[in-house]
């Protein structure tokens, strides 16, 4: 699926590429208009949907393996610039699932050092592409004693692990003489349009709705251990909301809102049922389905409801 919307995206132009990609610690060095950037930014989003999904059936968010999560997390993240296009966001929004998929790994009663070290890495390196995110070191502490117990040398390596990327950053950028300017803090992109927020918003308040009655069994059924993951889960969900407030408010940039569909990749499911599809969910599946397609084919159509 995610080559159908590269294939309609270079047929139908509808996004366009961006003069000055922000790769934020590493400088400019690949332009947007470049096949490579062009290659990368779908390769990683189809990477980020497989991890999501593999996440989702081995931790046993639902009774039965389903690619529900992988399918919803393409088709939304469709109508991002960077589905598209290769950005620091792009990069950094692959680094978070990594840190996700080490957290999923840690357990109440075994040696946690090496996964808590591996989710510092990762969240380092995203804020290495994407500089704004450093205020999540605080959040990662709170989402790792969710799972974990308070250990002193588990934090010293979550702290060492989120800093071990930002020094080398840091030295390349002195090395390169980047100077990083307000606005490559966050991602290059400024384009999403109000009709995408209209409607795939709407969409996915629908599904978050429908999901509510499915949820809440699933919790009240569920492990001690998954519980503890829905409550990373809602962590996540709170701070990228407050993320995307931040970004558009200071920089006034939308792209954050990519962001907030890796925890509800989780959630949105449930909107489908357990046994059997349910006819509400589906419809307004196809509903999101011909809205991101059809964008590409009718743009002047869409353009309409802005």
């Amino acid at each position: 699926m995610a080559a159908v919307y590269v294939g309609l995206n270079y047929y139908f132009p509808y996004h366009l590429p961006q003069e000055g990609a922000h790769f934020g610690f590493w400088g400019d060095f690949l332009p947007q208009s470049n096949w490579i950037s062009q290659t990368l930014a779908p390769v990683l989003v189809f990477a980020e949907a497989i991890m999501i999904n593999t996440l989702y059936n081995r931790n046993e968010f639902m009774d039965r393996n389903t690619f529900t999560p992988a399918l919803l997390y393409v088709t939304l993240m469709s109508v991002f610039h960077s589905f598209y296009f290769l950005d620091g966001f792009a990069v950094a929004q692959f680094c978070i699932v990594m840190a996700i998929d080490q957290l999923f790994q840690l357990y109440q009663n075994e040696d946690g050092r090496k996964r808590v070290f591996n989710v510092g890495f990762w969240l380092g390196v995203a804020c290495t592409f994407h500089p704004v995110l450093v205020l999540l070191l605080l959040v990662a502490f709170w989402m790792v004693w969710v799972i974990r117990p308070f250990v002193m040398r588990e934090s010293v390596l979550l702290v060492l692990g989120f800093i071990i990327p930002l020094v080398y950053g840091g030295f390349y950028t002195a090395w390169a003489g980047i100077r990083i300017q307000n606005e490559q803090i966050t991602a290059t992109a400024i384009e999403l349009n109000i009709e995408d927020v209209l409607v795939v918003g709407g969409l996915t308040f629908l599904f978050i709705v429908l999901s509510m009655g499915t949820l809440s069994r699933k919790f009240q059924q569920s492990s001690i251990r998954l519980k503890k993951l829905f409550r990373i889960l809602l962590i996540l969900i709170n701070v990228t909301l407050l993320l995307t407030i931040f970004e558009y408010f200071f920089y006034t940039k939308k792209e954050a809102l990519a962001m907030v569909f890796v925890p509800f990749a989780f959630i949105l499911p449930y909107a489908f049922g357990y046994k059997k599809l349910r006819d509400v969910s589906t419809i307004a599946y196809y509903v999101l389905l011909f809205f991101t397609v059809g964008r590409f084919i009718f743009p002047l159509q869409f353009l309409a409801f802005s």
